[in-house]
């Protein structure tokens, strides 16, 4: 079974072959992440707008990010840190030694696949305008990275590109 939605990225995806998802919603929408889910890419303000289609084409993959231009910071000696501090503390089982800091990890992310199938270079951008116009008033573009959507409501969107709307 195919499943249809709206995959909203940030204003700077260029990646043609791949899209960024958090964590939360890879696992509230596990089900839609695998491969032949169809999705219409979205553009989060100031473009407001579907830009291009793809296809869902292999496993989500979890990625370790990090902020542009972070550096890890240097390891602290368990001694140095707890003497620099003023800590005069004791080891216990509920209190265990510090361990020297490691390379840190800015959070996991994931990544989708995707193979483009209309490109947003050459697609006539849809408007969260015309979107609600088509699947009603109410339809809105919400925090999430995915709202799923009918196979009905999938085709009356993409219907646009081709002429019907």
């Amino acid at each position: 079974m195919t499943t249809f939605g709206i995959l909203v990225v940030a204003p700077d995806w260029q990646d043609q072959t791949s899209a960024p998802l958090d964590k939360a919603t890879v696992l509230h929408d596990h089900a839609a992440f695998v491969s032949g889910t169809q999705a219409l890419i979205y553009v989060k303000e100031p473009v407001d707008a579907i830009v291009a289609e793809a296809i869902f084409v292999g496993e989500v993959r979890e990625v370790d990010t990090a902020p542009p231009g972070a550096r890890p910071a240097p390891p602290v000696a368990e001694t140095s840190a707890r003497t620099e501090r003023g800590l005069n503390v004791t080891s216990t089982p509920d209190n265990p030694p510090a361990t020297p800091e490691t390379q840190p990890s800015y959070g996991i992310n994931y990544r989708v696949p995707l193979e483009v199938t209309r490109p947003r270079p050459l697609t006539t951008p849809i408007p969260l305008s015309q979107m609600q116009t088509i699947l009603g008033a109410r339809f809105a573009i919400t925090d999430d990275e995915w709202i799923s959507l009918s196979e009905a409501d999938y085709h009356a969107l993409v219907e646009v590109w081709e002429g019907g709307q």
